[in-house]
């Protein structure tokens, strides 16, 4: 089952989201943009207040010469409040320009070749043409084949740095130089205003803080899209390229904890595939939706970093919480880092939510996981499982099933005292599982019957002793006579 659903994974559906999260955040910015011109609106409203009480208050003039008053304390105050708004938005620009998060191609190119032989060698060490292709594919969505300007950055970069610094160190000479301006603002270009040194500072503040709120967030939400556009428009398949990395780093399986690899019981790591090399090479600082980080997490759990892996699932599954392959995954992780518990509980949590519980896989899963919990809790909820495994159509002949069920009952006849009555009764249902495993699979190399022997005898096998339930039927020969015919 892939991690991401197919009608979300199409092209249509996910421009259709784009254009949501876009009209959304135009609400929002709308909205921020009505407030900013309401406080201009008040600011124009109290110069206009303020030089009509500028004529009431000043002493008896001539017919016509009070229009002649309000009209020149309105424009120079207007035309202050146009310049500090112009002055604060330059530097909102200036320090509101994105910074385009460059990456290295070179370096990433060289990181996808290094990787290439392990990532595409097969048993023999040969690389696999396929897979090198889907490495380069892989590559190539998180590099471009040319590199932005970045002039208008860099410089916005050191003037920003500058000005903050020279702000800084030259604060009290800046504010004697603000009441400096205060004083011959009123002095030459409004005597008849009572205090103008005031309302040229409060307009000169409130103008300036006004427009770099404006052009700054305008910078970084308009031009910063704008700039988006024109990378997408530029390179029309870049996104779809990604997108397609993402999904198929977040859909492979991470581990295959069934135990039908050389190692009986064992969580084997799934090999890491093309796509993993695009996905290690970013930060998980830069990770954003639910699909990158799961996808972050496979690919960095497929490479042995178990670690950066479960936080990065578990950030995934906080942001969808119901998502079953989310929760099916990070119990991979966990049963490669050897906590079987914390992995029985996800395996549980999953086939618990399932409408219709009678999904093999899954219920084989949280049955090797059970194995692990230690007796009496593991053989009693393995038997419990393996119940309502052969209840399903199809698998009563599935020989792994019918080694599970031996490993549980061999659980269950160690653990009983010696005196036990029902004991006879455990060890011959464990014989009848290994009869079963023998006459389902009889090929003596099969994998199946290669972990029968290693759970069987590990010092003979030369296996891991932890993996060793049937060995306390080691010494009986009936068990023998069945694992080792011929001898």
């Amino acid at each position: 089952m892939p991690f991401v659903d197919s009608a979300l994974a199409a092209p249509g559906n996910n421009e259709a989201r784009i254009d949501r999260t876009r009209r959304a955040l135009m609400e929002q910015l709308q909205q921020i943009e009505v407030l900013m011109f309401r406080v201009l609106t008040v600011l124009l409203v109290a110069i206009v207040i303020y030089a009509l009480a500028t004529f009431a208050l000043a002493p008896p003039k001539p017919n016509g010469v009070w229009i002649q008053i309000v009209l020149r304390v309105f424009a120079v105050l207007v035309c202050l409040l146009l310049a500090s708004a112009a002055g604060g938005g330059i530097l909102g620009f200036l320090f509101g320009i994105p910074r385009q998060l460059q990456q290295a191609n070179t370096q990433i190119r060289q990181t996808a070749v290094a990787a290439a032989p392990g990532i595409g060698a097969g048993g023999n060490g040969t690389s696999d043409a396929a897979e090198r292709a889907g490495e380069a594919r892989a590559a190539a969505a998180t590099s471009r084949l040319y590199g932005n300007n970045t002039n208008l950055e860099e410089i916005s970069d050191w003037i920003t740095k500058i000005i903050v610094g020279i702000s800084l160190v030259q604060a009290t000479t800046i504010m004697a130089k603000i009441a400096e301006a205060s004083q011959n603002f009123k002095m030459n270009a409004m005597q008849e205003a009572a205090g103008a040194d005031v309302v040229f500072v409060l307009v000169l503040i409130v103008g300036s803080v006004s427009g770099f709120l404006f052009f700054y967030l305008e910078t970084r939400t308009r031009i910063t899209m704008l700039f988006v556009d024109t990378d997408t428009a530029v390179d029309p398949n870049a996104l779809l390229e990604q997108q397609k990395t993402v999904e198929a780093a977040a859909s492979t399986q991470i581990a295959d904890i069934t135990g039908r690899g050389d190692q009986p019981g064992r969580a084997v790591s799934v090999a890491p595939i093309p796509e993993d090399v695009a996905m290690l090479s970013k930060r998980y600082e830069d990770l954003r939706t639910t699909e990158e980080f799961a996808a972050w997490g496979s690919a960095q759990a497929r490479a042995g970093n178990l670690q950066p892996a479960i936080r990065a699932l578990s950030e995934a599954i906080a942001k969808q919480p119901g998502n079953k392959e989310l929760l099916k995954k990070l119990a991979e992780v966990h049963a490669l880092q050897g906590n079987w518990h914390a992995s029985y509980t996800l395996y549980s949590d999953v086939s618990a939510s399932q409408p219709d519980d009678r999904d093999p896989e899954l219920l084989k899963n949280v049955l090797v996981a059970s194995l692990y919990l230690g007796p009496p809790e593991s053989f009693q909820k393995a038997l419990a499982l393996i119940e309502r495994i052969q209840a399903i159509p199809g698998t009563a002949d599935d020989p792994f099933v019918q080694l599970w069920t031996a490993a549980a009952q061999a659980q269950r006849y160690d653990w009983m005292s010696t005196d036990s009555q029902l004991r006879p009764a455990v060890r011959a249902a464990a014989l009848a599982a290994v009869k079963r495993v023998v006459a389902l699979e009889p090929n003596p190399q099969a994998i199946v019957r290669n972990l029968l022997r290693q759970i069987f005898d590990p010092d003979r096998e030369s296996s891991s002793q932890e993996e060793n339930d049937l060995e306390v039927f080691k010494d009986d020969a009936e068990f023998r006579a069945v694992i080792y015919p011929g001898e």
